[in-house]
């Protein structure tokens, strides 16, 4: 084969080129690589170049190829690292940006990388002592020594690298605490909470709510609506009146009627309040003790009321009774002369009669209004009521009108009872011209009846009701009578025992006349309060006889009805029941064994108080004055338990002797036993000095008194 030298790639197929040759075509090359990359070389002067170097052209473009790629790829190469160096430093950035700690371990342990957060909590770039990393480990929680805490999640790469991530939970986890105690909070009110989604159904509510409506488990209402808590007639005013003012202000707050789950009811006051969601929360308050205080509280304001109207009375009569009096016996007086004095057939003489009789009724009015205020001392003594009964039907009979039909009925040998003969004729007497004036004009009945009947709680039910009776005038209830239609007012109450039935002096006056509506029963006990006409009465009548049946300790019971008449029937304690009563107290008084001195100068009464003490275990001494008593204990300071001293005695009173026992012998107890009503007020006694007793005292009171005096040491 013949070598053509103008042939472009003659030569480089040959099997024996010289290494000369080959390195002259590498620089070769290599110049034009160079040349070609600055732009400067075409294939024309490559061409030339190879002819001129005696090499082929199509060697030298390979060669020139081979250059020019190889130099691309190492751009490449350098663009590749550079965008790889620009992601790292991104990735970097954005793990420092990123919230909470990373580091990344190598196999060995050491530190690969950690981002600031891991810097700034730690303090170091060091692994922290935690648990051992796995492939699906969970996170764990911890606390550092300022009191954040962290979530730490941690898990191993598959090349065996550890990755550590970790958030800082500080601010939620004392939001958690936060909401655990206002759920505990809730949990413990004793207002019911409730929390309902949009339709008005339970999605929450505290055990208080449950069990305020009669359920014992909150799952029995959830999914319930509240509406079903109330009755028909209370849902349709709480959608028409509480849901549309709840849209509008976002909160409604009312009074109403809740119900049980067995269907009872109770007050309520309910609280709404719209959340943002379209749902509510509903928080629901019992107020039935609210309501009957309230109750309460009205029921004893009126009796406040009624207590200074009667105090206003009593004053009055206190103050001007007895001048009163006065100026009548004057009058009277002189009217007498003038009938005296004056022909009978003369017009005068009827003048002076009439005087007469205008200033009787001026006296027994003065005498209603001291007997209602009770500020009239009066006497007592054994009085038969059956002889004052009858009394009273002998003047009645003569006063009363021909079309009134009296009848008389006793059912008692002997009615007995400690009282003043003039108030219980009183008694009798207001009540019967009530009875009188209600039957009027026309014809009518009027029926009085004693009877002794043993109170068990059968014939006077009503009367044994618990009441505060510290005041001085028995209270009054009213409720409905066992005929229909018909009124019946309790006024007082009896110490009614089934055990120790007591028996009382019952009397009755029923009359046919018009009866009282329950407005005017409610209102016949006032002072002055009268449906007579004017100058037909004074409206003191029935407050007089609340005001004697109270002072003797009985009871009232009442019942009318509009159209068909009225009945009274007034209680009154017996002898006998007294008598009973007391050896009941006596029986169930409790007693003791330690000494006790008596100081009182009437021999007769210490002696009874100490016959009673005995009687109840006690060891007594009796001394007849304070000089006395301070003498025998300071004799034998330890030998006394407690010191009974009346009040009013000569020299030393009883209030200096318990002043001076405070000073000398602090710990001997004493009683004070006065006859004044308010020693305190009248006789200016320091309360402070001991207990004090209003005679005559009750011997279970005393008992009572000795027994708690004696634990209170």
């Amino acid at each position: 084969m013949t070598r053509r030298a103008d042939h472009p790639g003659a030569g480089l197929g040959q099997p024996r080129a010289s290494w000369p040759a080959l390195a002259t075509c590498a620089v070769l090359a290599s110049a034009m690589a160079g040349l070609t990359l600055t732009g400067i070389a075409d294939r024309p002067t490559l061409e030339g170049m190879a002819i001129g170097l005696g090499i082929g052209a199509a060697a030298v473009l390979a060669l020139w190829r081979r250059a020019r790629n190889a130099e691309r790829r190492g751009e490449a190469a350098r663009q590749a690292e550079a965008s790889a160096v620009a992601s790292l430093m991104r990735l970097r950035e954005a793990i420092d940006s990123a919230p909470g700690g990373f580091m990344l371990l190598d196999a060995g342990g050491a530190v690969v990388f950690g981002n600031g957060d891991y810097l700034r909590v730690r303090g170091e770039l060091a692994p922290a002592p935690s648990r051992e990393a796995a492939p699906h480990g969970a996170p764990w929680e911890e606390t550092l020594g300022d009191g954040r805490v962290l979530l730490i999640d941690r898990r191993r790469t598959a090349g065996g690298d550890t990755v550590s991530v970790f958030t800082d939970i500080t601010a939620q986890k004392q939001a958690e605490h936060l909401l655990r105690h206002r759920l505990t909070a809730l949990e413990a009110s004793a207002d019911g909470v409730a929390i309902l989604d949009q339709a008005g159904t339970f999605t929450y509510l505290n055990d208080s709510h449950a069990r305020m409506h009669g359920f014992y488990d909150t799952r029995d209402l959830l999914g319930r609506s509240w509406l079903s808590l109330y009755a028909a007639a209370e849902r349709v005013h709480l959608q028409s009146d509480a849901l549309p003012r709840l849209i509008e202000e976002g909160r409604w707050r009312g009074e109403v009627t809740g119900r049980r789950s067995d269907g009872s009811t109770f007050a309520q006051d309910l609280t709404l309040t719209a959340l943002d969601d379209g749902g509510m929360v509903y928080i629901v308050r019992d107020i039935s003790e609210r309501r009957r205080a309230e109750e309460e509280r009205a029921r004893l304001t009126e009796q406040f009321h009624q207590a200074q109207k009667l105090e206003a009375i009593g004053r009055l009569a206190g103050g001007i009774a007895h001048d009163f009096n006065n100026i009548l016996a004057a009058m009277m007086g002189y009217a007498s002369f003038l009938v005296e004095d004056l022909d009978p057939a003369a017009p005068e003489h009827e003048f002076a009669v009439q005087l007469m009789v205008a200033g009787e009724r001026a006296k027994r009015l003065v005498q209603q209004i001291l007997a209602f205020s009770r500020s009239e001392g009066v006497e007592r003594e054994t009085v038969n009521m059956i002889a004052v009964l009858d009394e009273t039907v002998a003047l009645l009979r003569a006063t009363l009108p021909k079309s009134i039909n009296l009848t008389c009925r006793v059912d008692a040998t002997s009615a007995l009872v400690h009282a003043n003969p003039t108030q219980m004729s009183q008694v009798l007497m207001n009540l019967c011209v009530n009875a009188a004036d209600a039957i009027g004009t026309g014809p009518g009945e009027l029926a009085l009846e004693i009877d002794m009947p043993t109170l068990d709680g059968g014939c006077a039910e009503g009367l044994r009701e618990d009441l505060d009776l510290r005041g001085d005038l028995i209270p009054a209830r009213i409720g409905p009578g066992d005929r229909p239609g018909s009124t019946r007012m309790w006024i007082g109450v009896l110490p009614i025992n089934r055990e120790h039935p007591v028996r009382y002096v019952r009397l009755t006056v029923s009359d046919s006349g018009s009866g009282m509506p329950v407005e005017v029963m409610g209102r016949m006990l006032e002072p002055f309060f009268t449906t007579k006409g004017v100058g037909k009465g004074t409206g003191l009548g029935l407050a007089a006889v609340h005001g004697i049946v109270s002072a003797h300790r009985g009871a009232m019971m009442v019942e009318s009805k509009p159209g068909e008449g009225t009945r009274f029937q007034v209680y009154l304690p017996t002898l006998e029941g007294a008598v009973v009563e007391q050896a009941h107290w006596a029986a169930s008084a409790p007693r003791g064994s330690e000494r006790i001195l008596i100081v009182d100068d009437e021999d007769m009464v210490s002696s009874v108080i100490a016959q009673g003490l005995e009687r109840l275990g006690y060891e007594v001494g009796c001394c007849i004055s304070a000089e006395e008593a301070l003498s025998v204990i300071r004799e034998e300071p330890g030998a006394w338990d407690l010191v009974i001293s009346d009040q009013m005695m000569p020299g030393m009173s009883g209030q200096d002797l318990a002043a001076r026992l405070a000073e000398d012998f602090p710990r001997l107890p004493v009683i004070l036993c006065s006859g004044y009503g308010d020693p305190v007020t009248e006789l200016g006694l320091d309360p402070e000095i001991g207990q004090i007793l209003i005679k005559p005292v009750e011997a279970g009171i005393l008992a009572q008194t000795v027994r708690r005096m004696l634990d209170q040491r």
